[in-house]
């Protein structure tokens, strides 16, 4: 998804099978209420530029499902944003390239910032930070509750 504007996903929800890029110096909003999927062996690719913001309907930041160790998300230098709803990524790997941020204005809690793993062997997530990869928290709150390892 090649964008040239800001693009709002607002109803149903999509299941990555292959490949899925976003691209362009855009917001793509994830507002819907449903769970949408990373299945095995399937890649989410956000490029530089890319705002990926995480604004659910519904009170729920588990909304995006990596289904297993294989199924990926790959930052390369673009912008993870949330609401207060905060954000959490498990199961899978999330591969950090270049220099990304994190920003969820107004989190003062945990439970409302982005969040990688949830502590427990069954949530996992894999995060591999490529030489140069970075993490910048623009503003809230980012836990690392992974053992990162270096590509």
């Amino acid at each position: 998804l090649d964008m040239d504007n800001d693009y709002s996903f607002t109803k149903g929800h999509f299941d990555i099978v292959s490949r899925f890029d976003l691209k362009g110096d855009a917001i793509f909003g994830y507002s819907t209420s449903q769970e949408s999927t990373i299945l095995s062996k399937a890649t989410m690719f956000i490029d530089m530029g890319t705002t990926f913001n995480y604004a659910p309907s519904i009170a729920n930041r588990d909304l995006i499902f990596m289904e297993d160790a294989s199924s990926m998300l790959y930052l390369n230098g673009a912008t993870l944003a949330s609401t207060t709803t905060g954000l959490r990524l498990t199961y899978g790997t999330v591969i950090v390239d270049k220099v990304n941020y994190i920003d969820n204005p107004e989190a003062v809690s945990l439970s409302e910032g982005v969040e990688f793993g949830n502590g427990t062997p069954e949530g996992e997530l894999n995060v591999n930070i490529v030489p140069g990869g970075k993490i910048n928290v623009l503003s809230g709150i980012f836990n690392m509750n992974v053992s990162p390892s270096v590509a």
